[in-house]
């Protein structure tokens, strides 16, 4: 499936802002922390990589943006909370380790499945993102959230195997991925290739089945 010019700008913007980010350093992050306190006018956002759909109908009245420390901002939102005159804060780390699952998990999958996905994604301490059903962008998502070496990601697509070819051909050092075909294949492919990212053929999972896997994921890496 060929990109939109559209997408392509959203990815090219997307790297260099990264790239401008990992170069500057820590030191230099130019959004100040937020304050402990949210108020009406604030709208909290616990996801890891915050893009347009994380903020679409929600941006009414609100005057700040909170994300967390670690949150990637795509320079999409970035304009868009500009162009609003909305100011955008990372929230302060948390003093203490947080329970739970030990990494950060991003469900990537179609639009349809959120209804019925997304509840179950929050429960296994992860973000559902919403797919573009275009294979080079979703991984372009994925290569962004997976810059740490304890995030992960669950991939799922009409593409499996574009998707595990795009994979392939990816540099990024980070990206580990695997199809599997059933719940069976989780713990044989977290003791053989630890992977970061799990391909599954939309095909062949319901949003139950999906659940399941993540829950699945989650006992695997704390074993």
């Amino acid at each position: 499936m060929e990109l939109t010019a559209a997408q392509i700008d959203i990815i090219v913007r997307t790297v260099i802002e990264r790239v401008r980010s990992m170069s500057a350093g820590a030191a230099q992050d130019p959004l100040p922390n937020a304050p402990s306190t949210v108020s009406s006018s604030t709208l909290e956002l616990a996801h890891s990589l915050v893009t347009l759909e994380s903020l679409r109908g929600r941006l009414d009245g609100i005057q700040t943006v909170q994300v967390p420390p670690q949150a990637v901002v795509t320079p999409a939102v970035q304009d868009e909370l500009r162009q609003r005159n909305v100011q955008l804060l990372r929230s302060k780390p948390a003093s203490t380790p947080q329970s739970g699952p030990p990494s950060q998990l991003l469900v990537l999958a179609p639009a349809e499945m959120e209804q019925h996905l997304a509840s179950q994604v929050a429960q296994a301490g992860g973000d559902f993102c919403r797919s573009t059903q275009a294979t080079k962008a979703d991984l372009s998502q994925i290569e962004l959230h997976i810059h740490h070496p304890a995030h992960r990601a669950l991939w799922c697509t009409d593409q499996p195997f574009a998707a595990q070819v795009a994979c392939l051909r990816s540099q990024h050092q980070e990206l580990r991925a695997v199809q599997i075909s059933g719940l069976a294949d989780i713990q044989q492919a977290v003791t053989e290739a630890e992977p970061s990212v799990l391909i599954l053929n939309q095909r062949d999972w319901t949003t139950a089945a999906i659940g399941n896997a993540l829950r699945a994921w989650n006992r695997s890496t704390l074993q």
